[in-house]
């Protein structure tokens, strides 16, 4: 019983963490230290002016990380990569034994 409750707490303590990767499409921009907000267009949103994709982004959480925990990782990835918004962002969950791990991704882009 002892193992269970420490199994369960420990699951609890590293349930809110997220983390990301990223994949460049572009040449490496200069390292920018700008705390700009990122913009997020979902999959059913399109913003107002031409853009060009510099990369892809991903970002994974544990079994209780909300979709705004995900969204900040993102938006960190994103802002190391001088980015201005991140457009297709889509949210699902990978399959992991008897529960899903959420998952995000989107596209980085820079406006034109």
């Amino acid at each position: 019983m002892k193992r269970v409750m420490f199994f369960i707490a420990c699951a609890i303590l590293i349930s809110s963490c997220a983390t990301g990767s990223f994949v460049s499409t572009a040449p490496k921009a200069k390292n920018d230290t700008s705390t700009k907000t990122i913009q997020c267009y979902y999959s059913t949103e399109k913003p107002d002016r031409a853009y060009e994709v510099i990369g892809h982004v991903e970002a994974s959480g544990f079994v209780f990380s909300s979709n705004k925990q995900l969204v900040y990782a993102l938006q960190k990835q994103a802002q190391k990569q001088q980015a201005d918004a991140i457009v297709n962002v889509r949210f699902s969950y990978i399959p992991a034994l008897l529960i899903g791990i959420p998952y995000a991704e989107g596209d980085l882009v820079k406006f034109k």
